[in-house]
């Protein structure tokens, strides 16, 4: 698998030094209007494995369980109802926003241990031996919609493709009247096709111009986030993909996972929430934010062991997963569940959750495999593909077979 590194070195764009007073309305009004066709797709990895029974997928019972078989830190009073769907504590930080989500549980990952690494990039690419980059990366080449690539604050897994990438962690120590990209040896011919820069000036000059009226907006200064780059970005067509990673976040409570995980749990969640503050309340320039037109895929690698170990912590549990969607062609609330097998019903004698079978017809969770299917990322990445006008069997074989979320559709 070929990783994407940013380069320290960036390359100036012409040496421009564009002032947002300076742009004449109409090539600004012309950006804008380019920029609020096509629509943005994001990305948020959170790294460490999340425990979905603080968060998607609760324990929603009056009686606690056997702790032996699941341990639970909360009781049902304790829950969050959004939509008819009941959510962990974990989840209060963002409680805003759930009425707005697409949840999916119940997704199954691998049934042995596969590693963060490929736990991760499976959900996030919907191939599970990893000759996918992520979606970002299958996106850009496909709608072709994103002058300069894809805004990112992390390195991107690109499989075998060559994407232009701009780094907004570099970024966030440059002005905001400079526009910059992270130059790559192997996408020299890619670069000199992209940077037309007589031919994109206008578009420059409105993302410059919605960086300024982002900072001039805020109550206090500091650098640019991640998220106001993209938001700046999406909002004037310089790119519609962007990629944030999550990490150091203290989610892989192998050991004194009792309050810790849900605290940190809580702070991704405020930190998620913060992402889509900012998407929000950035305007498309026709009366809608770029929230609005813009597709949200939230991700980890796999949920984690219903009980606690003899460290008082919780493993990886790829046998099930959960992911979260925001997305205007889709239908908030939940989709597919998990099912606990307890200690005595495991081959190995420790609980772990898995995925629960769904009806093909109604994707509705039951209790056989006849006329039904284990959820796997393969469908969450088709069914997003296909919204997004990418015909998921033109990215891969396997995702052209995989069966489409269809109920959860607008």
């Amino acid at each position: 698998m070929d990783r994407r590194n940013f380069i320290t070195s960036s390359l100036k764009l012409g040496g421009w030094t564009l002032a947002g007073s300076m742009i004449h309305p109409f090539l600004l009004q012309k950006a804008m209007a380019q920029a609020t066709t096509p629509e943005n797709f994001l990305l948020i990895r959170v790294h460490g494995g999340w425990d979905t029974s603080l968060c998607m997928d609760p324990w929603t019972q009056d009686a606690l369980p056997d702790p032996t078989d699941y341990f639970v830190e909360y009781r049902k009073s304790d829950l969050i109802s959004s939509n008819g769907a009941l959510y962990g504590p974990g989840m209060s930080s963002i409680k805003k926003y759930l009425n707005s989500m697409t949840v999916i549980n119940g997704l199954l990952v691998n049934v042995s241990e596969p590693g963060h690494d490929s736990a991760g990039l499976y959900v996030a690419s919907g191939n599970g031996q990893g000759k996918l980059g992520e979606m970002n990366v299958e996106i850009d080449k496909k709608l072709k919609n994103s002058v300069f690539g894809i805004f990112a604050n992390s390195t991107i897994q690109v499989g075998t493709e060559k994407p232009m990438i701009v780094n907004t962690r570099s970024f966030q120590r440059m002005t905001p009247q400079k526009f910059w990209i992270t130059p790559d040896a192997q996408s020299t011919d890619l670069m000199n096709d992209k940077l037309q820069l007589n031919n994109n000036q206008d578009m420059i000059a409105a993302f410059n111009t919605k960086l300024d009226q982002i900072l001039s907006s805020r109550p206090s200064g500091g650098p640019l986030t991640d998220q106001e780059i993209m938001a700046a970005a999406f909002a004037s067509g310089v790119s519609h993909s962007g990629y944030i990673s999550l990490d150091g976040l203290n989610l892989d409570t192998h050991t004194s996972h009792p309050k810790n995980h849900l605290s940190a749990l809580t702070s991704t969640f405020e930190k998620i929430s913060q992402i889509l503050d900012v998407m929000a309340s950035t305007s498309n320039g026709n009366g809608t934010s770029v929230l609005d037109s813009t597709t949200v895929y939230i991700t980890s690698e796999f949920t984690r062991t219903p009980a606690l170990n003899t460290s008082q912590g919780k493993d990886h549990n790829p046998k099930s997963n959960s992911v979260i969607v925001i997305s205007p062609h889709m239908k908030p609330g939940v989709i597919g569940a998990a099912h606990l097998v307890d200690r005595k019903t495991s081959p190995s004698g420790t609980p772990f959750l898995a995925a629960t079978p769904l009806d093909t017809v109604t994707f509705q969770p039951v209790n056989t495999l006849e006329n039904a299917f284990i959820l796997r990322p393969e469908s969450v990445v088709a069914t997003l593909f296909k919204t997004l006008g990418v015909d998921p069997g033109s990215v891969a074989p396997s995702l052209g077979k995989a069966p489409i979320l269809t109920s959860i559709l607008k």
